[in-house]
């Protein structure tokens, strides 16, 4: 009996004890693909993106339902690879640019950037720039940290 209990809660996560359910279409990942494509002149939703992402990525999925045993947050991550993955397979052009050149990114280029909180170590965000006009100060002025940027163009 206690073997069956302990299977059912890793096979489903400790989503079981958690009050909050996380999904992963209600993510930053999604989130900023929708108003990146959007801004590219594409409308799927952000249902049909979360969607795409989990059926191209079969290992990165079964990655965040075994780190969502430990937190039910992981459901919402969005790997950097998955994200160019999505782009490619729409045809955007994805450069990866210096933090020093996206300082001077004029606002009629669309990017996609990776911040995380200093000293966060799980606390990543996914942003489209320049819908989130924030970006260098999301987690506070010298808080935030530029991982990633991706400069996208429509081929």
């Amino acid at each position: 009996m206690i073997v069956c209990l302990f299977s059912f809660l890793f096979t489903t996560g400790c989503g079981i004890l958690q009050k909050e359910k996380h999904y992963h279409y209600s993510s930053c990942g999604p989130d900023a693909l929708y108003d990146a494509t959007k801004r590219l002149g594409f409308s799927p939703s952000r249902v049909t993106i979360s969607k795409e992402i989990l059926n191209d990525s079969k290992c990165y999925s079964l990655l965040r339902d075994v780190l969502s045993v430990f937190d039910g947050e992981a459901k919402e991550i969005t790997f950097p690879t998955e994200i160019k993955n999505y782009l490619k397979n729409k045809k955007i052009k994805i450069t990866h640019i210096s933090k020093e050149d996206f300082e001077s990114l004029p606002q009629s280029k669309t990017a996609i950037v990776l911040i995380s909180r200093k000293g966060g170590f799980a606390t990543y965000h996914w942003a489209c720039w320049p819908v989130t006009k924030n970006v260098n100060s999301f987690y506070g002025k010298d808080s935030t940290i530029i991982h990633r940027v991706f400069l996208l163009e429509r081929l």
